[in-house]
Order: C-alpha cells, then sequence, then structure tokens
C-alpha cells in the first residue's frame, strides 16, 4: 500500500511556490550578472592590418603556421642576382637526367649543395619554392643569423612538419625594367651562367638551366642577394612573395603568424579567426602559439617578404586573434559595443531570449504545480498492485487530453490524516474518476487486515469521495483481473459496481486506453462549457 504523508496547508503552499519563485528568479539575476562580466571581457577579432608589422631581427625567426601544401609558397623573379645554399638537399630525377644529358655527373645522394653566380654577374634570378603536404601543421621559419658584419640581404627558410621543394633558374635582365617583368618579354630568357658546388666538385652549368631539389624536413635554404643595397631601408632587386602565382595571383593563407625572440618565445603572434565571435579559451591559451583553434579555412594571409641585412617583414591581412608578448591585443566585447550599434542590439536581444528562456519553463512548472489540484482525471490505483499499468494508463491519457488535465501520484506517501484530506480537495476538482484494478486489488492486505475494510485505506477513500460526488467512476480491469462482486466490496465502495467497466491490455495498451479516453470525452466536454 502506497504510505501516507501530511498535505501541506493550501496557504502554505502558495507560500512556498512564491518564496520559490523568488528563489530561482534571484539566480537567475545572479547568473546573468556573472555572464555578463565574464562576456564582456573576452577579446574579440581584430583586423590584422592594424597589429603591429611582423618584423623579425637577426637572431629572431619569422615563424608562419600552413595547415596544408602550399605551392608556391615562397618565389622570387626580378634583376637581382641571388645565390642559394642548401644545408641537406638532393637533386630530382628530372634535374639529374637534364645535367647528365649536358655531360655533368652531379651526385644523387642527398647532401650540401650551393647555386653560385660568377663573380660581376649582372643577371637576374627566378626562384620558386613549394610546401609539401604536412602531416599536421607545417612550422615555417625565415630567420637571418646575427652577423653586425653582413653587408647583403639574406635570409634562411627552413619548414619544420613537411618537405620543401626548390626550383631555381638564371634569368637574362633585360626581361625586367625597374625590377618588374617585362610584358613584351617571355617568361624565361637565356641568363648568365652558374655555378653547382656539392660534394666538393663544381660544375659550370648552362645559361637559364633549370635545378630544382627536394629538401628534407628540418634542413635550411639560405637565399643571397648578392650585390644588393646594403642600406635597411632598401629592398633588394629580387621581390620575395609568398603563395600565388607567377603572373601574380592569391595570397599565401596561413593559420597563424608571429615573430620568436631568441629565447624562443612569442613576441608578436596572430592566430586566424573567424569574421566574428569571442574567443572562447582566453587570450593566455594563445601564448604557446598552437593557433589550433581556429576556422578550417584560414582567413588570415601573407602577401610580400622584405629581406634587408636589417632583419625580415612581412604584413598580415584578414582577421586574426593578437598575442603582443603575453598581452593580448583584441578588443573587449565592452570596447566594441560602444562603437558598434549593432553588436549592443544583439546583445540585448541575447538577454532578452535568455530571460524568456528561463523564465518561461520556470513559469510553466509553477503553473503545472499549481494544476495539479485542478485536473480533471484522477487515476487510483495500489502501489503493490498496478503501478506499472497506472503509470501507463496516465501517459496515454496524458497525451491525448494534455498533462495538466491528468492527475497520478506516483510518490510513496506514508499514512496520515492531512493526506486524505488533501485528496478530498484534488478529487472535488476532477469529472473522473479512473480506478485501476489488478489481480490482487481486492484482497490485498496489511497487517492481516483487507485494506479495503480500513477507514483509512487511501484507494478506499478515493473511491468513496468520487462516489459522493457524482462524477463519473470508471472501473479498468489490467493484468486479467476480473470484476469484483459486490458482495466482496465493503458498502462505502459497493456503488463501484454499477459503473461500467473497461478491460486495457498490455497488448493493446493504445487501444484500449483510446477507448477509455473516448468514454470520458463527453465528462471532460460538458467540464469545458461550464467553466
Amino acid at each position: 500500500m502506497r504510505a501516507l504523508r501530511p498535505a501541506m496547508p493550501p496557504a502554505a503552499r502558495v507560500e512556498a511556490a512564491r518564496r520559490l519563485t523568488r528563489v530561482a528568479w534571484g539566480l537567475l539575476v545572479v547568473l546573468a550578472a556573472v555572464g555578463h562580466l565574464w562576456l564582456v571581457r573576452l577579446p574579440f577579432p581584430a583586423d590584422a592590418a592594424l597589429a603591429p608589422r611582423l618584423e623579425a631581427q637577426p637572431g629572431e625567426r619569422l615563424v608562419l603556421l600552413l595547415p596544408a601544401a602550399a605551392d608556391p609558397l615562397l618565389r622570387a623573379s626580378g634583376d637581382q642576382v641571388l645565390e642559394l645554399r642548401l644545408d641537406r638537399a638532393h637533386l630530382s630525377l628530372a634535374t639529374l637526367a637534364l645535367l647528365r644529358s649536358a655531360a655533368l655527373d652531379p651526385p644523387s645522394d642527398e647532401g650540401a649543395f650551393d647555386w653560385l653566380a660568377e663573380p660581376g654577374e649582372r643577371g637576374g634570378s627566378r626562384i620558386h619554392v613549394a610546401l609539401q603536404a604536412p602531416t599536421g601543421v607545417a612550422r615555417v621559419e625565415l630567420f637571418q643569423q646575427p652577423d653586425p658584419e653582413r653587408r647583403q640581404p639574406y635570409f634562411e627558410l627552413r619548414a619544420v612538419g613537411a618537405e620543401l621543394n626548390a626550383a631555381m633558374a638564371s634569368i637574362d635582365p633585360a626581361a625586367f625594367v625597374d625590377g618588374t617583368p617585362r610584358a613584351d618579354a617571355p617568361a624565361v630568357i637565356g641568363g648568365a651562367p652558374r655555378r653547382l658546388v656539392g660534394g666538393g666538385r663544381t660544375w659550370p652549368l648552362p645559361a637559364a638551366l633549370p635545378l630544382e631539389f627536394a629538401i628534407p624536413d628540418g634542413a635550411a635554404l639560405r637565399v643571397h642577394a648578392v650585390g644588393a643595397d646594403a642600406s635597411p631601408a632598401g629592398p633588394p632587386g629580387a621581390r620575395f612573395v609568398f603563395g600565388g602565382s607567377e603572373g601574380g595571383g592569391t595570397l599565401l593563407p596561413v593559420r597563424g603568424a608571429g615573430v620568436v625572440d631568441r629565447d624562443g618565445r612569442w613576441r608578436l603572434l596572430a592566430c586566424s579567426a573567424p569574421p566574428r565571435g569571442p574567443h572562447w579559451r582566453g587570450a593566455a591559451a594563445l601564448a604557446s602559439g598552437p593557433c589550433d583553434r581556429g576556422p578550417a579555412s584560414p582567413t588570415l594571409t601573407v602577401a610580400q617578404l622584405r629581406v634587408a641585412p636589417a632583419g625580415l617583414g612581412t604584413e598580415l591581412s584578414g582577421r586574426a586573434w593578437l598575442l603582443s608578448d603575453g598581452d593580448a591585443l583584441n578588443a573587449p566585447l565592452a570596447s566594441r559595443m560602444r562603437n558598434e550599434a549593432p553588436l549592443l542590439a544583439a546583445v540585448a536581444a541575447g538577454d532578452l531570449v535568455l530571460a524568456l528562456g528561463a523564465g518561461l519553463p520556470l513559469y510553466r512548472a509553477l503553473q503545472r504545480r499549481r494544476a495539479l489540484r485542478k485536473a480533471d482525471i484522477f487515476i487510483s490505483y495500489r502501489r503493490d498492485d498496478s503501478i506499472a499499468e497506472a503509470a501507463l494508463i496516465a501517459r496515454e491519457l496524458a497525451t491525448h487530453f494534455g498533462p495538466d488535465r491528468v492527475f497520478i501520484d506516483l510518490d510513496d506517501i506514508r499514512p496520515g490524516d492531512r493526506f486524505l484530506q488533501r485528496i478530498t480537495e484534488i478529487i472535488g476538482s476532477c469529472r473522473a474518476l479512473v480506478v485501476v484494478i489488478g489481480p490482487g486489488w481486492v484482497d490485498a492486505r496489511r497487517d492481516g487486515v483487507r485494506r479495503l475494510d480500513d477507514s483509512r485505506d487511501v484507494v478506499r477513500h478515493e473511491i468513496v469521495q468520487a462516489l459522493a460526488r457524482g462524477i463519473a467512476v470508471v472501473p479498468v480491469l489490467v493484468r486479467g483481473a476480473d470484476l469484483p462482486r459486490v458482495e466482496q466490496l465493503p458498502a462505502e465502495v459497493a456503488g463501484l459496481m454499477e459503473h461500467s467497466a473497461l478491460v486495457v491490455a498490455t497488448a493493446r495498451l493504445r487501444e484500449d486506453v483510446a477507448s477509455l479516453a473516448d468514454a470520458l470525452e463527453p465528462v471532460l466536454e460538458n467540464a469545458d462549457e461550464e467553466t
């Protein structure tokens, strides 16, 4: 038998509901205030063009983070004489075949190579460096070694996490006007002869003979601008460009870019960011430089590489998270809202949605709590006889009529006179009582006494109250139970047998409950008309 517990007086229930409402809304206000303080401090993406220039002094490294292959990664084509030195590389098969067709026999093994100009050469150079597909995110480093005596522009390039391909050729300076390719000149015009040095040997190369090297992961490529202007402000005649094509196409998209100081720390870092939205991890997480939370397609790009004896530099474009010496440069939401009315309106609209989203469910929950005493259908059952069937019947009726119109008490309620008073109040507002009768409903006992004979029995009390009020009473037989005979029932509940019974089988649950709903429909329609 379900245990009974004392019922709370109506006035106390109303006061408890009001107190619950005040506490819930108070917590909501506190959470909203904390959320606003957190939100307005979040950094937002900035225009990378407004960031400090990426300039690496000798001893520092200009770093690019690339998530995919880049062909070209870096290119140069101009009237400047360039020389290349490779720590570790090997000639491509096509280049080996070309050289051997010219009666040259350079080694096919990996080693150090130099591509050198003849003394006093006045020609042009073309270089094309490609990044092969990395296994993850490739780290491309461009740097200069500290050397106060250096007078010529120079830089080294190294890829970590991917291999490089480097192609080079000597071209005629007549193909250029003031360092710019002539529109009427062919792409490659025979230039001055060069020398290939490797393995302690030297091979003279015919004019304009192209070479291609494969450079392994972690090996460096050195580029020297021979005879270039030594002024820090004067770039060499060769134009070093990231990405694009020989005709001058697109920029090079990067996951991130920055400058690493001599101690290995990020002095300046820009990570590719979406056009809008805060950085949920916070600026501090950028300090290690992974840039792993950016968009799938990088929005940050780099263009030209400036090379001078005093250092390297480039400009960024796009949207970025910015970090300078460990401090975030991105403006927080509060600063942006002062200058952007649409953003302020969006935040206000979000607050309204938050208030409605949290307030309406709370209001509906309180309404459902108050509606318990105003349900139209009361489900009566014995806990140890038919709790599962009663719950299923209540669920199907709630689906048909609405959850607020069906009442079933599934709690283990302890005995108590006040609970009987509460049952009286609830049944007083109902229009129908559904009595779920299982095989043990009639003979259920407690302490040797049949429960139906106990005036304090909850089920007996429910039936007595419903019969006294004259509301519709529907016996429902489950689990193969038989309809009780009149002589089996106390006189107070014998009137139950005057009402037609329905059978609800588990195998036909929905169909049988639908028949029950049809029987209750006229009763509830009359209730709606009266209200």
